[in-house]
């Protein structure tokens, strides 16, 4: 195995930092772990571990593991001072920021319902009450808010519709193109199945 990441960093021109790098065993390989350990000189990886910002796991994402979004969330909000700002400044601030802090999780994973609710009740206590401090009275229910404004809504975006068509946009490269994770994927699923 260390032939072959040495004859990768011969050919590519890159250097692997084994100091900075993790392993991660599975399956018959975990009960050779620490000799892996001594051969690479790297530690041990737990999972789920994030890669480019998305937690990767083999099995689904718990609700704890959306825990980054809501800590992302309570910062940016912390950090405003919204009894300053009218009702049109916190709509502009709910679409603008804090609906797009999720949206690369959302193109990734269907995010759970537990976490949709936390999320929003985040985006209602900011909408309608501003320091979070003072508790008013919320003068209509979330989803009607959430409602486009020609449907007598604001405007604010619907997460849920949001991660719908953010993970329907995988289906659509899917069907309409072909590459190497296309192809992997027909292969091992579908056969000679088709979508439609």
């Amino acid at each position: 195995m260390k032939l072959i990441l040495t004859t990768f960093e011969q050919l590519s021109g890159l250097n692997i930092n084994y100091h900075k790098s993790e392993l991660f065993c599975f399956g018959e390989a975990t009960a050779a772990q620490q000799e892996y350990v001594n051969i690479f000189g790297c530690q041990m990886g737990e999972i789920p571990f994030t890669y480019l910002g998305i937690p990767l796991h083999h099995r689904r994402l718990r609700n704890s593991d959306w825990k980054v979004i809501e800590d992302r969330f309570e910062r940016r909000l912390s950090s405003w001072k919204s009894k300053l700002l009218s009702y049109g400044g916190r709509l502009t601030l709910i679409n603008s920021v804090l609906s797009n802090l999720s949206i690369y999780m959302l193109s990734f994973f269907e995010i759970p319902k537990e976490v949709v609710k936390k999320l929003d009740f985040y985006r209602s206590r900011f909408f309608w009450q501003g320091d979070g401090h003072k508790k008013k009275y919320r003068l209509t229910k979330w989803n009607v808010v959430c409602r486009s404004k020609d449907q007598g809504g604001l405007g604010i975006i619907d997460l849920e519709t949001q991660n719908k068509c953010l993970l329907s946009k995988w289906l659509f490269k899917l069907v309409n193109e072909n590459g190497v994770w296309q192809q992997l994927l027909k292969n091992k699923y579908l056969g000679s199945k088709t979508l439609s």
